[in-house]
């Protein structure tokens, strides 16, 4: 190849690295939504087949699938279109198609694609106390449930029908929440914790002590052997008799010292184990049900 080609190619190369991909999210969906308004379906499927690898988050790639799912299913293309809506509502579960703007076929595909998919509800803390989601009476703390995807309101409620507990979740398909009721909560609306928030882990104070003490003892280990062993190399080549003989005697104390605070840091370090199980432990008052009956391992 000559120099004139090879230049020439290398440019082509870095223009085309270098030119703005179409992929992005908005544009990818705003190129897609009017080749599929002119009736371009393919072009349209390709258009988003590339901007999905590139999604920048989660919400972009639920989008991206949504039109998927609806292209795929114009076309005729069924089990592309359910695994696509799939999908689509594992990344946002509210996901929802107007039947004013798509296709009653498009609309009754995705319909009965989301009726099939379901998630688990899982509600523990205060025992015994009764459990209502959505409006209806579904059992008693601890429970679980299979429920439908998408929003839900969990209450619990006292027997005298108090609420002692209202959360808000969105189940995500095969996903799982946790809801757990402390008996610390007033009576009202609490702020919703994390998905899957389990109670507060435990601190463990004396294992970080344990690791720092190891750490120090453990620099100080190899301290002591780099002394003693540049005692050792002076007693090897040093001329001096007073020296020779001053070092044949300390030499091997700082061996033993060295030798002697390695014992003490492995010990220590063993403690810090013991210590990260033993400190992991539920406290006492946690594993057992209260005079009151409020406290529920879960």
């Amino acid at each position: 190849m000559n120099r004139p080609l090879a230049l020439t190619s290398a440019l082509v190369c870095t223009l085309a690295l270098l030119a703005p991909a179409p992929a992005r999210a908005e544009g990818a969906l705003a190129q897609a939504s009017a080749l599929y308004d002119a009736g371009r379906f393919d072009e349209a499927l390709r258009v988003l087949l590339r901007a999905r690898p590139r999604a920048e988050s989660r919400a972009e790639r639920a989008r991206i699938d949504l039109q998927l799912g609806i292209v795929h299913a114009v076309l005729g293309q069924e089990e592309r279109a359910r695994a696509a809506f799939i999908e689509a509502l594992r990344g946002d579960p509210r996901a929802a198609l107007d039947e004013r703007v798509h296709k009653a076929s498009v609309v009754e595909l995705f319909g009965r694609t989301r009726a099939a998919l379901r998630g688990q509800v899982q509600v523990g803390g205060r025992r015994g106390v009764l459990v209502v989601i959505d409006g209806r009476e579904v059992g008693r703390t601890p429970l679980g449930r299979s429920l439908p995807i998408g929003p839900h309101r969990i209450e619990v409620r006292a027997g005298d029908g108090q609420v002692l507990f209202r959360q808000d979740v969105v189940l995500a398909p095969d996903g799982r929440e946790r809801v757990w009721v402390s008996e610390a909560l007033v009576v009202g609306v609490a702020p919703p914790p994390r998905s899957g928030a389990e109670p507060a882990a435990p601190r463990r104070i004396w294992t970080w002590v344990a690791l720092g003490a190891t750490a120090l003892e453990a620099g100080a280990c190899v301290g002591l052997y780099l002394w003693a062993r540049s005692g050792y190399n002076e007693y090897q080549t040093t001329g001096d008799p007073l020296r020779f003989d001053e070092l044949a005697g300390t030499v091997p104390k700082r061996y033993q010292a060295a030798q002697a605070l390695l014992g003490v840091t492995l010990a220590t370090a063993a403690a810090s184990v013991v210590l990260f199980f033993v400190e992991g432990r539920p406290r006492a008052a946690e594993r057992q049900v209260s005079a009151r009956g409020l406290r529920f391992s879960f």
